[in-house]
């Protein structure tokens, strides 16, 4: 038999990664909701997880039937599998676990205890058997009423119509002035024409370009970092990590001289940025 051609063969992956099982156990619990420490013991009530990452308080019946309520106290531990670190009274400091109104009406802020609900589970027995037609039915009843109910016109046109047109004129205005300033689509002043920034009156634009437009920063582009050395960047960065406050600044002492070298040139002592604006503003 001829062999196939490389390019029609079907190429397999080095290491085949395998789905989560559908149903993980992740601790056995005895009548009374106790951890079974017993790596070889298996009781009828046990907490799992499914493989859409959900976890359950589940209880498996003499004749195979399974129970299963929704533990959402255990949905902080979203991967993990091991409980020596863990106390089961957490899962009532995280949300319990839900009982079925049918099964007994309780609060949604003041839910069961743990063992509460697992004295509920092991007293409980299933009043007919769950079957694809009863299921079916159900989902019938689900669908009828949501077809019958006039609210779903309303939360369907906005997540069709309203959402999309939004997008869509944010795009469109964000594309125009991007064409008309001449600026890139993401740039993050797209909308403000750089010829604008002399007519501005926001006391902090005018702030911001008084600092770059000032003698002393000349020839200083702060936007470009190819001129900075290794020393200079350590410098920096140790300066960021370590200024919590003035006297924990390395440059704080270097910042004194250099308002004195400023008093010395100009004459004045220098002014804070924000003095000026708060002098404007009064």
């Amino acid at each position: 038999m001829a062999s196939s051609p490389l390019w029609m063969g079907r190429r397999h992956i080095r290491s085949v990664i395998p789905p989560r099982p559908a149903v993980t156990t992740l601790i056995y619990l005895d009548q009374f909701g106790r951890p079974v420490r017993s790596k070889s013991q298996e009781t009828p009530l046990s907490l799992v997880r499914t493989r859409d990452n959900k976890f359950w308080l589940q209880r498996v019946l003499e004749n195979g039937e399974v129970i299963r309520w929704r533990a959402l106290g255990l949905d902080h531990l979203k991967h993990a599998t091991n409980f020596e670190n863990y106390t089961l009274n957490d899962i009532d400091e995280y949300g319990g676990v839900i009982v079925p109104h049918d099964v007994m009406p309780t609060c949604a802020h003041d839910g069961p205890m743990f063992a509460d609900v697992v004295y509920y589970m092991n007293h409980i027995s299933p009043s007919e058997k769950i079957t694809r037609k009863v299921r079916r039915q159900w989902h019938r009843r689900l669908y009828a009423h949501w077809l019958e109910s006039p609210e779903k016109y309303f939360t369907k046109s906005i997540e069709y119509y309203v959402f999309p047109a939004l997008l869509v004129m944010w795009v469109c205005i964000r594309l125009f002035h991007s064409v008309r300033n001449g600026k890139p689509f993401w740039d993050h002043d797209v909308y403000h024409s750089d010829r604008e920034l002399a007519t501005r009156v926001d006391p902090y634009v005018r702030l911001k370009q008084f600092s770059d437009q000032h003698p002393e920063h000349s020839g200083f582009d702060a936007n470009s970092n190819i001129m900075i050395s290794p020393a200079q960047s350590r410098l920096s960065s140790a300066r960021a990590e370590l200024r919590e406050s003035d006297f924990t600044d390395p440059h704080y002492h270097s910042e004194f001289w250099w308002k004195v070298r400023h008093l010395r040139y100009y004459g004045h002592w220098p002014k804070s940025l924000t003095s000026g604006a708060d002098a404007d503003e009064s």
